[in-house]
């Protein structure tokens, strides 16, 4: 089994779902950088 890691932006994606938080609210705002993936990992099989 072959595991390869495509991302490692963190373990809780930004912005969460329903969160009010400043860091959050900007990250909906402006989007990308603000916002973060979770980790990805792609299986090859």
């Amino acid at each position: 089994m072959k595991l390869k890691i495509i991302g490692s932006g963190g373990c809780v994606s930004t912005p969460r779902p329903c969160c009010n938080c400043p860091i959050c609210v900007e990250a909906r705002e402006k989007g990308f950088p603000y916002a973060r993936t979770g980790c990805s990992l792609y299986l090859e099989d």
